[in-house]
């Protein structure tokens, strides 16, 4: 690939069997990496992450066997993303536990098994993601945010620092609390991503009315509310009740 210096590996990282890493991709010192697992072009994992161990979860075996090929469907790290100091990003047992393109995943963050991270979102240091979480694309999540297994964060959306997530956030929200609610929109991420101003205040007056589902929304973010809508086992966040 044009513009990327040569794959480099610090001596001292373990990567397993069937670990398939791309151009211009930098492992540092002290990484572990155990196959399955797919690494695009450009990657960066910092010193001391531990990517593709087994899943926390009874009856997985917790085995290392970094010298052979492992059942399971592993980690996906799509190109130009950027891991930190250690990271833990375990594999996934009904899907790759997936971090799609251009996101960043901050120092000591943890990514639980069968997690899916959209592009370009931000995980925050000392984040956890549990099992079976999915963030939309350019979800950004503050540090010490506990998010629970299993939940959905929609496109755009900001968790503040420390909240623990225990129902889903919609598309383009704001959030924070222990428990989290609902606080508003992100309005900066929508004016980024060049949401319409009459868009962006559709949104927020849904929002301030507690009403989530969007009843007729723009078509620049149709799919964003027919994905939130189509979740099978959707809990929304609830609305505090103040002033957006």
């Amino acid at each position: 690939m044009t513009g990327l210096p040569p794959t480099a590996i610090h001596p001292t990282a373990v990567i397993g069997a069937d670990v398939k890493i791309g151009y211009g991709v930098v492992v540092g010192p002290h990484v572990s990496l155990l196959g399955p697992m797919v690494i695009g072009d450009g990657v960066v994992i910092s010193a001391g992450a531990a990517l593709g161990g087994p899943a926390e979860v009874a009856g997985v075996a917790q085995d290392a066997h970094w010298s052979l090929p492992r059942e399971g469907f592993g980690v996906v790290l799509e190109r130009e993303v950027v891991v930190r100091e250690q990271v833990v990003i375990h594999q996934g047992t009904q899907r790759a536990t997936t971090i799609a393109a251009g996101t960043w995943l901050l120092n000591r963050s943890y990514v639980a098994h069968d997690v899916h991270v959209g592009r370009h979102c931000v995980v925050s240091a000392g984040t956890s993601l549990a099992g079976h979480c999915t963030l939309g694309d350019l979800v950004i999540i503050g540090m010490n945010v506990a998010v629970h297994q299993r939940r959905h964060v929609g496109r755009g959306a900001m968790v503040g620092m420390g909240a623990v997530v225990c129902d889903d956030i919609p598309p383009w929200a704001k959030a924070y609390g222990v428990p989290a609610r609902l606080r508003g929109v992100n309005e900066q991420a929508m004016r980024r991503a060049d949401l319409r101003p009459e868009v962006i205040a559709a949104i927020a007056q849904s929002y301030s009315e507690g009403d989530t589902d969007l009843a007729d929304p723009s078509d620049q973010v149709l799919d964003d509310y027919v994905w939130w809508r189509s979740i099978p086992d959707r809990r929304p966040i609830s609305f505090d009740g103040g002033p957006l």
